[in-house]
């Protein structure tokens, strides 16, 4: 979908249930696993002494581009269903009743047709030589030497690699 296009229509869909009205704004995230989130910060104003609220509904620009626009209106209607029902519901029954009434589907993650970004990244076992995790981000040398393959038990602990997800030749 086009960004231009999935930002008017989460403004619109957030006017016409009444969430702008209770403060909530539009945003993009940069995230790569998360279509939508629903949240609040909650920052001390210095000046003021007090504390002020901001609440956001946001969808990723990345899987935004990649998916239809039925699977991105569902994803703002989601959204929306959470600033109503409150975050604090998760999704239980409440959550899933205002799901139904605004028109979502009351499940709480996407389904198998979602569009991901691929991972960058995917750590292999030195050892049995298999792929053990994908990841978006280079992982820091440190922490895959702390982390060791399933199958392959504590002897693999510092004999993981991280290869390029692309190519799958192992990076320096």
């Amino acid at each position: 979908m086009d960004l231009h296009q999935a930002e008017q229509l989460a403004r619109d869909l957030m006017d016409e249930h009444g969430v702008t009205a209770d403060g909530w704004q539009f945003a993009w995230s940069n995230g790569k696993r998360q279509l939508g989130a629903a949240q609040i910060r909650r920052k001390k104003n210095p000046k003021a002494g007090k504390v002020v609220e901001q609440k956001r509904i946001k969808l990723s620009r990345h899987l935004v581009r990649l998916n239809d626009d039925d699977e991105v209106r569902d994803t703002i209607l989601h959204e929306i269903a959470h600033a109503i029902a409150g975050l604090e519901n998760g999704h239980n029954a409440k959550w899933k009743a205002v799901c139904r009434r605004i028109g979502a589907k009351p499940q709480r993650l996407a389904g198998e047709g979602v569009n991901v970004v691929e991972a960058r990244y995917t750590i292999v076992c030195g050892i049995c030589e298999k792929g053990i995790g994908k990841r978006h981000r280079r992982m820091r040398k440190d922490r895959l030497d702390a982390s060791y393959c399933r199958s392959c038990g504590w002897k693999s602990k510092g004999k993981l690699w991280l290869h390029d997800a692309r190519t799958m030749k192992p990076l320096e």
